[in-house]
């Protein structure tokens, strides 16, 4: 009879263990983790928008409470992929300048000059001739 009670005290202690917190469990994906030897994994537990694990969606399960689950539903997650890449200040400055590509003679330069200023109405014209 002790070991009985012995055993469920200590079954029902081991069931009660608290998880740790996380902001998001990712599971069911498909993560590309870009480590040394480009390994995947199938889960992500995320806390103050770091990484805390990843592994297998039943390890993280197991050990994570999370605020937020998310079932990538086998999608592709890829690290690092958070910036939006624009040049703004370079499109702005475009904007204000004679596109010149594929111009092949000086009159058709100047019509596009000519176009660009009738529409504009600059003080000064600015050209771009890039390379192709």
């Amino acid at each position: 009879m002790k070991k009985i009670l012995f055993f469920s005290i200590l079954i029902a202690l081991v069931s009660c263990q608290k998880k740790e917190p996380a902001d998001v469990l990712v599971y069911n994906a498909n993560v590309y983790t870009v480590d040394g030897r480009f390994s995947k994994a199938e889960a992500i537990a995320i806390k103050d928008g770091k990484f805390l694990e990843i592994g297998t969606t039943q390890e993280l399960k197991s050990k994570y409470s999370a605020n937020d689950e998310v079932n990538a539903e086998g999608n592709t997650v890829l690290p690092g992929l958070i910036d939006a890449h624009c040049h703004f200040y370079n499109l702005g400055l475009a904007q204000n300048r004679v596109d010149l590509m594929g111009t092949r003679s000086l009159s058709e330069v100047l019509l596009k000059v000519k176009e660009f200023q009738d529409a504009r109405k600059t003080s000064f014209v600015i050209g771009r001739l890039g390379s192709k």
